[in-house]
């Protein structure tokens, strides 16, 4: 399996050099997380130098998502099912990236990944941004005072 998964990355990163690559939906754009993180974007930029600008919404789409569910570790199988609405070659390829910008750390042995400390950090701003029911002014104010606190 570790092997299988290591073959998957290296062609990826193989093919990413070829040509500009853009990742593709398994469900219509609305009912992805997408609108809703490119909307808390302008704030969640401040990790910009952690996700890079390339496919930003679905970095941070996949961190959300993957962090909401139970565990430390996933095998990429895992995060395949956890992550939806990307198609499968893309949350491969997503994850691959964040990956090598250290974001999601693999472990060989495991042949799975974690999240760095820095990943649960966008996941948590993410997910509290990407709230319908909260407006991004009055979480700014919160996170604010919380850390003042």
């Amino acid at each position: 399996m570790a092997n299988e998964e290591s073959e998957v990355i290296a062609e990826c990163a193989d093919s990413s050099e070829r040509e500009p690559w853009q990742p593709q939906l398994a469900r219509a754009r609305e009912m992805t997380p997408l609108p809703e993180i490119e909307a808390a974007m302008p704030v969640l930029g401040i990790f910009g130098g952690l996700l890079a600008r390339r496919h930003a919404p679905y970095k941070v789409g996949i961190l959300r998502d993957v962090a909401a569910h139970p565990g430390a570790r996933w095998r990429m199988r895992e995060i395949q099912e956890r992550v939806d609405w990307p198609k499968p070659d893309s949350v491969r390829r997503l994850v691959r990236e964040l990956a090598d910008a250290a974001v999601l750390k693999y472990d060989p042995v495991r042949a799975a990944s974690r999240l760095s400390p820095e990943a649960r950090v966008v996941a948590s701003f993410s997910r509290a941004l990407t709230l319908a029911e909260i407006k991004h002014g009055r979480i700014i104010k919160v996170l604010t005072a919380a850390i003042r606190a």
